[in-house]
Parts: C-alpha cells; structure tokens; sequence
C-alpha cells in the first residue's frame, strides 16, 4: 500500500542505468531521440537530470524548457559513453529551476530533432506531503509494461528500482527494450535505480 509521506530530506541520487542503440545498418539509423528519462541531480529542488539515446550522432546535446509549452530556455549538455552501448547516449543537467514548479521539456538536437515536449515537477522547497512508489525486479515482459501504467496512475513524485532492473544479464539489447518500455514514465517522473545481481554485465 503506498502511503502519503512528508518531504523532509533532499534527494541527492543520479541515474545510472545503462543505455542503448547503435548495431543498425547506416541507412535505418535515425537522429531521433528515444529512451527519454530523467534522474534527480545534485538537488532536486532546482536540479532535474535528462538523458536519451539516438541511434546516431548529432551536432549538439539539447533541451528546451519552460514553465509553459512553449519552452523558450535552451540548456546544452555532453554526449555520454558506456562500454556496451548500442546507440549515442546524451545527457543534459537542467540547473537553477524553481522549487516545487512544474516544468516543460524536450530533448534532442535542433537539426536531428525533439522528442515530444514532457512535463516534470521539481521537489518542493519545503516540508509536503508526497506519494513515491518503489519496487524491483522490473523485467520486460506484460507485467513489467502494466506496472509501468499503474506507477503513471498513482503520480508519484519520483520512482524508485530496488534493483534486477531489466534482467539484461549482459545481453545489452535487453535495456534497449526496457528503456523504451519505460520512456512513457521516465520522461515525466525522475526515475531512481539501484542496480541488482541480474545487472552483471560479466554473465554474458
């Protein structure tokens, strides 16, 4: 049962799921951001963490946001490397945003294009009540897609995954699959992961 806990402590966590999507031919590769999510930064106040995929590279590292959806701030970022990616990993940290506001949001490059524009919530500057949800052994099978819809249903203000995230075993491909699962929770509620034993990249 999730119960209604007051915010009393600042969050200071960081997304460290692996990403994915680069072993297509050249012709089928696309610019298009994918596997949108987002992570607290270093104070989830006025710090929201935005990372993507894109099966190829792109010119620059890009977000736009705004209170409204019509964005109207451009924040750059960095391309990140993992040693089994399958795809160009980007990442942005959107600084100096107010406490406990509702945001906009969209990432992707202005050539290679956006993803569709999300909202997210910052944590609240002082003590409120919240509602978070948590589990673990995720996966990506029908339940893992349910639960995905049933966490969206409860509107939580983070999510947190205790661990055996997306039993990819090594099998890199496997997050390609849950990332993608996951965008339609991920791009709007900072999703936290701790990783679990099924996460060994050793048992491929």
């Amino acid at each position: 049962m999730i119960k209604k806990i007051v915010f009393t402590t600042t969050l200071s966590l960081y997304l460290l799921l692996p990403a994915a999507s680069r072993c297509l031919p050249v012709h089928q590769q696309s610019t298009k951001p994918s596997q949108v999510r987002l992570s607290w930064g270093e104070d989830p106040r006025t710090t929201v963490r935005v990372v993507w995929q894109t099966e190829s590279e792109t010119a620059t590292h890009t977000v736009q946001f705004g209170l409204t959806p019509k964005l109207g701030v451009t924040a750059l970022g960095k391309r990140s490397s993992y040693k089994q990616e399958t795809g160009f990993i980007h990442e942005v940290t959107l600084s100096g945003l107010k406490p406990g506001t509702v945001y906009y949001y969209r990432a992707g490059d202005p050539v290679g294009g956006f993803s569709t524009a999300h909202p997210f919530r910052t944590a609240p500057d002082r003590p409120e009540n919240f509602v978070f949800t948590a589990f673990g052994d995720h996966g990506i099978n029908n339940s893992s897609k349910k639960n995905i819809q049933n966490i969206i249903r409860q509107k939580p203000a983070f999510h947190l995954l205790l661990g055996d995230i997306s039993y990819a075993n090594g099998e890199q491909p496997v997050w390609d699959t849950y990332l993608k699962n996951l965008e339609p929770l991920s791009s709007i509620i900072p999703y936290m992961p701790t990783l679990g034993n099924h996460e060994n990249e050793k048992l491929k």
